[in-house]
């Protein structure tokens, strides 16, 4: 497709959708009251389903426009199209979730014809087996949780709560707590459903072979004060007391360690004694897995990873969460051994070569394996105390990471500042940059992009900065890397953000504000209600301009 293209696409789905709101888009489409300008449509967009997921991508544009295309393509499709109906029901989820009534039937039916057409990619179907969990509940109950629990089985965490309805239906409450593992072998053995891939499991209290070592007693902290807009949901704990975990290691003795990280955003872990039984306890998924090559070690193994594993290419999670699980490991084993990490991404090699890491972190060739060892250490903060970022930003974490990766504590150079641009990536975007670049340029900022930009340099760049300011994303974890009397700015999206950011620029002794974006299409959110969905993460944003020049002046 050329630009050119894309700009006529573009144009024909913004004609189609001009005055309607999602509701009357969505009838629209489904009732076939305008098939002359559907079929439009369907006439100048690619006639295979890969193209237009690829055109999607691209075009990076609201659901609604996103909505209109796939189905517009749909139309005109005589090969396969199973995976325009999975993002179709992608889409009309997210539509439902910000108010759409019109989506939850199709969202159905496109679930069913993506599940049928899907055979093949398993994984791919946890989106729609949750939509046909959640909808079956009341008059299906037991195939509402047996969907729920294969939706859990391939990943999605969320499976077996989108069947609740269902679970108190038939008063199974009792058999839906503890672990996710512990919830589906109780709720298969109730409804009479295989079960034999979780039998061989046991509690953390009965695991053969496992030693426990205290490292953070759990205790209560105030949540820090933040400047500027604070009425964000996600800054509501601010100034009230949190309730944080402790950290303990266990060492499981001739330990088993499985982990699938190959699937997108579908990461599954499993711990096992020395008898091979799986500890529920450690345990993120609901299948227990062991490979038939399994990596043998003769020295203990550390395990890095967690949840997050083979998401993505989040320097946040990485640096925050994962090494700092370096220093627990350390004053903990026995003998040193190796530290296991089944991502193989440059930057985190760069990363593990600054903290002088790399003879020690064994990566292995799939992320998809098993390993034995005479000694597995597994953190509590992979599993049930998880806590991000870096344990709420505590400062043994923070100064570990500074000393690891020879920060300098130096003062702040006055007039240096960088604002990290996100025009190298494709969500999160600021519509309206032409108007506000010289707002940016005026109050003196330096506009960065650091995509490819290596470990060093982006170090080097951030070390004496005296104001940083970025859009809520993975590139704000550059400020790890700035003096401590550096002031932070954060562009919240209007309906996605998290903690990480505001709990690391406290924890650093950094001057953290916020300013809220507005969406283009949708008016702000009622924080009194809202509750956090990652759905919303790509979505563009647009910036205020009186109150960005303002904040600006302020920091």
């Amino acid at each position: 497709m050329s630009e050119a293209s894309d700009h006529e696409i573009v144009s024909a789905v913004e004609k189609f959708i001009a005055g309607r709101s999602a509701d009357e888009v969505i009838a629209a489409i489904y009732d076939d009251s305008a098939p002359q300008c559907l079929a439009d449509i369907t006439a100048i967009l690619p006639n295979e389903q890969i193209a237009t997921i690829a055109l999607i991508e691209r075009l990076n544009r609201s659901d609604t426009c996103s909505l209109v295309i796939l189905h517009a393509t749909l139309r005109g499709l005589c090969s396969r199209d199973e995976w325009i109906h999975y993002n179709i029901c992608k889409v009309l989820e997210r539509m439902s979730g910000m108010g759409a009534r019109q989506a939850r039937m199709p969202s159905v039916i496109h679930a069913l014809l993506a599940i049928e057409g899907l055979d093949d990619f398993t994984t791919a179907h946890t989106i729609p087996l949750g939509v046909v969990a959640r909808e079956l509940a009341l008059i299906a109950p037991r195939e509402a949780i047996r969907r729920g629990m294969l939706a859990a089985k391939r990943g999605d965490d969320r499976g077996i709560n989108l069947a609740s309805k269902a679970i108190d239906l038939l008063s199974l409450r009792d058999h839906a707590t503890g672990s996710p593992i512990s919830q589906a072998f109780n709720l298969a053995k109730s409804l009479h459903l295989d079960a034999d891939n979780i039998q061989q499991s046991t509690s953390l209290t009965r695991a053969s072979g496992i030693q426990t070592t205290p490292i953070e007693r759990p205790r209560q902290i105030v949540a820090p004060p933040a400047h500027g807009d604070t009425s964000h949901y996600m800054l509501a704990p601010s100034g009230q007391p949190v309730e944080l975990p402790g950290i303990v290691v266990h060492s499981i003795r001739n330990g088993t360690f499985s982990i699938d990280a190959s699937s997108l955003g579908l990461e599954q872990h499993y711990v096992f004694d020395e008898n091979m039984n799986c500890i529920v306890d450690f345990a993120h998924g609901t299948s227990p897995f062991t490979e038939s090559d399994v990596i043998e070690f003769d020295q203990p193994v550390a395990i890095l990873d967690d949840q997050f594993s083979g998401s993505s290419l989040n320097i946040c999670h990485f640096l925050l969460d994962r090494m700092t699980r370096v220093p627990l490991y350390e004053q903990t084993w026995r003998r040193p051994g190796k530290f296991l990490l089944v991502d193989n991404y440059s930057y985190q090699n760069d990363i593990i070569a600054r903290m002088n890491l790399t003879d020690r972190v064994y990566v292995p060739k799939s992320k998809r394996i098993t390993i034995r060892a005479p000694e597995i250490l597994f953190s509590s903060n992979i599993a049930r105390d998880f806590t991000h970022p870096a344990h709420y930003g505590s400062p043994w974490a923070l100064n570990y990471l500074r000393q690891a990766l020879r920060i300098q504590d130096r003062p702040a150079m006055p007039g240096r500042k960088i604002l990290i641009s996100r025009g190298d990536v494709g969500s999160r975007r600021i519509l309206n940059w032409s108007e506000v670049q010289p707002i940016f340029e005026r109050h003196g900022f330096e506009i960065t992009q650091l995509a490819g930009l290596p470990t060093d340099a982006q170090i080097s760049l951030f070390q004496d900065a005296a104001q940083v300011v970025g859009v809520h994303g993975a590139g704000l974890t550059n400020i790890l890397f700035a003096p401590r009397d550096c002031s932070v700015l954060e562009i919240l999206p209007p309906y996605v953000a998290t903690r990480a950011y505001w709990l690391l620029a406290s924890g650093l002794g950094q001057r953290y504000t916020t300013m809220i974006a507005d969406d283009p299409e949708l008016p702000r959110p009622d924080y009194k209600t809202w509750t956090h969905d990652p759905s919303h993460n790509p979505r563009d944003i647009i910036l205020p301009v009186t109150e960005l020049d303002a904040v600006l002046a302020s920091l």
